[in-house]
């Protein structure tokens, strides 16, 4: 590995070449970005992670010269307002409207799909998808949740619309899940038509200021696909409270066949697993948040962000080394730079970012 004592000086020196000599991408694609807004009323947008910067400039420049290519076959402009596009590894209308163009494909590939497209078909599909997240995000509000989702495939699915219309609908009977105490999920919700005096009676238990309540208003909740092999009804109680909340970011899942009462008796019995693992994250990523702010005033960098391949110990354990070696760091041109935390000592050019390894030495 290089040492970073040798490394900074070239590093810099290369990134202030590059900048005084070229452009930005940034500015180049906002440019072209806004070229697009104010002719066509369209949004475009690339896979994350997928392209560099020049390549999405490169990319701007041909979807323009495709517009341009439509515009001479049919004698007038797309009609592409409101329209998503999104520029990726496919062409293909996706199934919730988006326009997908493949950056594989040249300028004549794109106009083609593009003039042949059903472009009110895909205005609808994009209409109808902004409902579902429209219901999604009323649903959690109703249920106390921070948000409802799933994977994309499944947005447009009847079953999926299906599982939050009913969940809404119970949510609406009976409140929010974290207003019932953990004492009453199993006697005051029960599977049952609707019944006020019911309801009353059981906010009047839930009220009773000794019981202790819980927030769930931080969870999210991920709905799963039906397990058609039936393997869900087959798990040991211990593999399912494994597998319900997600370790890392602190989700619910629910699969899409479970009625409302399921789901709320679900997020009563693991909310509070949830709970402790979006507080211990929030708190991480705050703590994180102070280092890196840290480190980059005292080395004076312009930036300073993590590789996402890199952990969490690993990024904290390299902004300790760079602020114990600050005075020598400074020697080797450090200040000004752009940088980030990564797998080795690199320039990225495109980025006008210089990536450390987490491991340096010096």
């Amino acid at each position: 590995m290089n040492k970073l004592t040798h490394f900074l000086p070239a590093a810099a020196e290369m990134i202030r070449q590059h900048e005084s000599g070229t452009p930005q991408y940034e500015v180049q694609m906002a440019n072209l970005r806004a070229a697009l807004r104010m002719a066509y009323a369209l949004k475009a947008g690339f896979l994350p992670n997928a392209f560099t910067g020049q390549q999405k400039v490169e990319l701007l420049q041909r979807l323009t010269a495709a517009l341009d290519l439509t515009e001479v076959d049919s004698g007038e402009p797309l009609d592409l307002a409101g329209m998503h596009l999104l520029i990726c590894h496919k062409t293909a209308l996706d199934n919730q409207g988006t326009l997908c163009l493949d950056a594989a494909g040249s300028a004549e590939d794109w106009a083609d799909f593009l003039g042949g497209v059903d472009l009110e078909y895909a205005a609808g599909k994009q209409h109808t998808a902004a409902s579902m997240r429209e219901l999604e995000a009323g649903t959690a509000q109703a249920v106390g949740v921070r948000m409802i989702f799933t994977a994309g495939p499944n947005l447009m699915t009847h079953e999926y619309r299906s599982f939050l219309e009913q969940l809404a609908a119970y949510a609406a009977r009976h409140g929010p899940v974290q207003a019932a105490s953990s004492s009453s999920v199993n006697s005051n919700i029960r599977e049952q038509p609707y019944n006020s005096s019911r309801s009353t009676s059981s906010k009047t238990s839930n009220a009773n200021p000794s019981t202790k309540q819980q927030s769930y208003q931080q969870v999210p909740l991920y709905v799963a696909p039906v397990n058609q092999q039936g393997q869900q009804q087959d798990r040991s109680r211990q593999e399912q409270q494994s597998q319900v909340v997600h370790e890392a970011t602190g989700y619910i899942m629910v699969h899409m066949d479970a009625s409302a009462y399921q789901v709320y008796k679900t997020i009563k019995a693991h909310g509070g697993k949830a709970v402790d693992i979006i507080t211990r994250r929030q708190q991480q990523q705050q703590e994180l948040s102070q280092l890196t702010n840290e480190a980059r005033n005292r080395l004076r960098l312009r930036r300073l962000t993590k590789d996402e391949l890199i952990t969490h110990e690993d990024y904290v354990s390299a902004c300790k080394q760079l602020l114990s070696n600050r005075d020598l760091l400074l020697r080797c041109n450090i200040e000004g730079l752009s940088v980030r935390i990564s797998d080795k000592n690199r320039v990225v050019l495109d980025a006008a970012t210089v990536d450390i390894a987490c491991n340096f030495h010096l």
